[in-house]
């Protein structure tokens, strides 16, 4: 009977995080990388998870242990007689107006009850287990460890197993063929619990007749806070140490798998590593601040701290929660306010955070929370739960107001280059794309835009070097000269520097998808090629490939494509469907242009691949750093065309170009619906001895 449930519980966890990244992949080429998309698709399934608990709540309270499986296995069977899913009114979409209601309405009428109907899995399953006659009906907490343990093993199994080799349509049957194996699991669940439930049922319904403890609303408080503040770190440490120590694609995936372990290890039946939890915590949390006030951002160490930091935060918070469980005939409400917690948590920091803050200080803010939950609930005597004298609480308080004040006034040292570089910060801001900055680097005298770990933009304050291309767009005259009597098209602004690439007057279209980017290019305060450089530029607010998809046909000479996410380009805008838009948009002998630097992906593979999938032509040239010259960064270009003569103009024109070699590994061409990320990963590719 065990083997059923925890199979089910695994099963159920690893579906709801599976198509999570699925329908978001779905999405972005219609509505681009616009925040509706990551926001609207966190806001959709948080809300139908919490709905799903809700209503795991209802059933079991509302009706009897015989209906309440017959009723779930009736959803089920609705949800598996209406495959196969169809995503439908991909065309005709006002991605720049209404992408919201439209990603909404999509994923409600396509994903909607199915995930409403596994969401509900874990607590219901829980619920029904302790009302069997089986030995450890009286703690079936033990299969939410289960459950976490599907969701660690969707999260990892996606970008390394199915991602790479499986379509989105694939992926989606998948996702089919697994709520399948779900009701028929929840049959062989319905089995056990007649045969084994209803005897048991009334021996249970004696026991507790008159001896429920009834729940108090200080009750639902902390499980609410104790369960928000661990998600809110989740979100903020995974922000902070990608924005200002990296951004390896493994951080994004790091800190949810020790999220999850965490849950693991306290819900366990013999749980482990709280008490340790409890000892480190204040402790980390103490040196996590010191790193923060005091700037310090090595990288190796960082991580290190950062990491473990949230680790041990979250596994004494969590080993908390678990403790302060109810008895059965409260689990589906304790998991609902646990969802409660943790939706708030994310809503916090996905939706109010940027809006309200210009550094990621709600990473801060919630250790320090963390800190004030430790003296409240954690126990000190044998693991014994007990308040904490008022003392303690004022001392931390004010031990918090200073730790705040010096994160808030102490500027951290800035990054040029990679390399660690005096600087004073001149202005900071913050979007739901991440944290902007413009700072004063005194050893070049050049204003430096940097977003997360990347520079995006460099200007000189000397004057007779103000209007230089330079940073990565050195020799890119070669370039834009191709057909100077039509327009050139850029799709990311950075500081604007590329504006200084064409003829007076000739007209650049530049395409940038974060406003507060667009504000930091256009203030002469901190750069001026927007107002100086001699082409006639105009900046379109937008994800490129929506926005450029709105010109005419054959319009422009050059696109230039130099998109990035710090230092990541978004995948939608390298697939063989975004380069079919592009190149519709250009005249027959124009190029296509692609800045692929990056320190953690090589991209060239997938660029030869999609040249030959189009009939291209195309070339390649990697600009080395200048040593004498800090303004001039190292870069890594690609040029594709339907003309050779176009391509062959350009290598006249500026030296180091090389013929892109030919890629034949369809594992390599980018589709909408298809991108194996995971084999363009530089160190995957040592591994496989396609580089050195």
């Amino acid at each position: 009977m065990t083997i059923i449930y925890t199979l089910a519980s695994v099963l159920s966890a690893f579906l709801v995080f599976l198509i999570q990244p699925v329908v978001a992949k779905i999405a972005l080429p219609t509505l681009g990388g616009t925040p509706a998309v990551w926001s609207g698709c966190m806001l959709f399934f948080q809300a139908v998870l919490l709905m799903g608990y809700s209503y795991a709540h209802l059933l079991t309270g509302k009706l009897g242990l015989r209906v309440q499986p017959i009723v779930h296995l009736v959803l089920l069977a609705v949800v598996v007689l209406g495959f196969p899913i169809a995503f439908d009114g991909l065309e005709n979409v006002d991605a720049v107006h209404a992408p919201l209601g439209w990603l909404l309405t999509m994923l409600l009428t396509s994903v909607g009850l199915p995930y409403f109907a596994i969401s509900a899995t874990s607590p219901l399953l829980q619920r029904w287990f302790s009302c069997t006659n089986h030995k450890d009906a009286a703690n079936p907490y033990f299969l939410y460890a289960a459950s976490n343990i599907g969701s660690m093993g969707a999260l990892l199994l996606y970008p390394f197993v199915i991602e790479p080799f499986a379509t989105l349509a694939n992926q989606v049957r998948l996702w089919e063929i697994g709520i399948t194996a779900l009701a028929v699991l929840f049959l062989g669940v319905a089995f056990t619990l007649h045969k084994n439930g209803v005897a048991a049922k009334t021996n249970i319904e004696k026991k507790t007749q008159g001896e429920t403890t009834p729940v108090l609303w200080k009750d639902r408080a902390k499980w609410l806070v104790l369960s928000l503040v661990p998600s809110s770190l989740l979100y903020g440490v995974t922000t902070y140490v990608t924005t200002d120590i990296a951004s390896a694609p493994l951080l994004w995936v790091l800190p949810l798998v020790l999220y999850l372990t965490t849950f693991i290890l306290v819900f366990a039946t013999r749980p482990r590593g709280i008490r340790l939890g409890n000892l480190l915590h204040l402790p980390m949390v103490g040196i996590l601040m010191a790193f923060m006030v005091m700037g310090l951002h090595s990288t190796t160490v960082g991580l290190l701290f950062h990491i473990g930091g949230f680790f041990v935060i979250a596994l004494s918070l969590h080993g908390i929660l678990a403790r302060s469980k109810p008895s059965t005939e409260h689990l589906t409400e304790f998991f609902l306010w646990m969802s409660l917690g943790g939706v708030v948590g994310g809503i916090f920091n996905t939706l109010v955070a940027p809006f309200v803050f210009d550094s990621v200080i709600e990473y801060p803010m919630m250790m320090l929370l963390s800190i004030l939950l430790h003296f409240l609930f954690v126990d000190t005597d044998k693991h014994k739960e007990r308040r904490q004298g008022p003392v303690k609480i004022k001392i931390i308080g004010v031990t918090a107001l200073a730790l705040v004040a010096g994160f808030i006034l102490l500027p951290s040292p800035q990054q040029f280059d990679g390399e660690n570089k005096s600087g004073r910060v001149i202005y900071q801001a913050r979007s739901i794309f991440g944290v902007n900055k413009v700072n004063y680097n005194s050893d070049v005298n050049a204003h430096v835009f940097t977003h997360g770990t990347t520079v995006h933009g460099v200007q000189p304050l000397d004057a007779d070097k103000k209007l230089q291309l330079l940073s990565y767009y050195t020799q890119m005259e070669g370039i834009f000269a191709v057909r100077e009597d039509l327009p050139i098209a850029v799709i990311g602004l950075g500081a604007g520097n590329l504006a200084c690439a064409g003829k007076s007057g000739q007209e650049l279209d530049m395409y940038e998808i974060d406003p507060l980017v667009g504000k930091i290019a256009s203030n002469p305060e901190f750069f001026t090629y927007l107002r100086d450089c001699p082409t006639k530029v105009r900046v379109i607010l937008g994800d490129g490939r929506q926005q450029i998809k709105q010109q005419m046909d054959g319009k422009y000479g050059v696109i230039l494509m130099d998109a990035f996410s710090s230092d990541s380009i978004p995948v939608h805008l390298v697939t063989q469907e975004a380069l079919q838009v592009y190149l519709s948009k250009l005249a027959p002998d124009g190029v296509l242009a692609i800045h692929i630097s990056n320190r953690y992906f090589n991209l060239q593979p997938v660029l030869s691949a999609l040249k030959a999938s189009l009939g291209l032509q195309g070339s390649y040239r990697i600009i080395q750093k200048d040593e004498d010259n800090q303004l001039i960064t190292g870069s890594h270009w690609i040029v594709l065309s339907r003309s050779e003569a176009t391509l062959a103009d350009i290598a006249q024109r500026g030296k180091g170009w090389n013929a892109l070699p030919e890629e034949s590994n369809p594992r390599y061409l980018w589709k909408d619906d298809f991108s194996n990320i995971f084999l363009s990963l530089k160190m995957v590719r040592r591994w496989l001895g396609y580089e050195s």
